[in-house]
């Protein structure tokens, strides 16, 4: 798996998938800047390149997605990981990208070979340390999430 877009260029294309259109992320991002620059007493110049920098990520984010196939999305479990904890999160395949799918997991979007996604072997790993692997299978529940961040919690992670 290799990563293509992580922080706000990746939140902006999660808002593309959604159906937002540029513009209205557009708005967005204007509107959080100058809530922004009030909470940080920016001054104008500094306010107009925070809006440039945001609105330059909007453009990546748009450059990507208009590369990708929106196809039905489909979730899975990412196995379990974690070191002295047990972390559950899921993936989801929302499109396709020349010999890639696209897949949205955690803070950032992945593109994965079409051939591991189609043999679905259990094991494929999600990115170049092999830590995060999937084996494909059914995702888990919001509160199976939950409940084991709360054990997560209760033992100190």
């Amino acid at each position: 798996m290799t990563e293509k877009l992580s922080g706000a260029k990746a939140r902006y294309f999660k808002e593309l998938v959604k159906g937002d259109t540029p513009e209205m992320v557009s708005a967005n991002i204007r509107e959080e800047a100058m809530t922004t620059a009030r909470l940080f007493s920016m001054n104008d110049e500094d306010k107009a390149i925070e809006i440039e920098n945001r609105l330059e990520d909007l453009q990546e984010a748009k450059d990507f997605f208009d590369k990708v196939k929106l196809i039905e999305p489909e979730t899975y479990a990412v196995d379990a990981w974690g070191f002295e904890q047990t972390n559950y999160e899921n993936l989801t395949v929302v499109g396709t990208a020349r010999g890639s799918v696209v897949v949205i997991y955690a803070g950032g979007v992945y593109t994965i070979s079409k051939a591991k996604y189609t043999a679905k072997k259990p094991g494929t790993a999600l990115e170049s340390d092999h830590v995060i692997m999937t084996s494909w299978e059914a995702p888990y529940t919001a509160n199976e999430i939950a409940d084991q961040a709360m054990a997560n919690a209760y033992t100190g992670h």
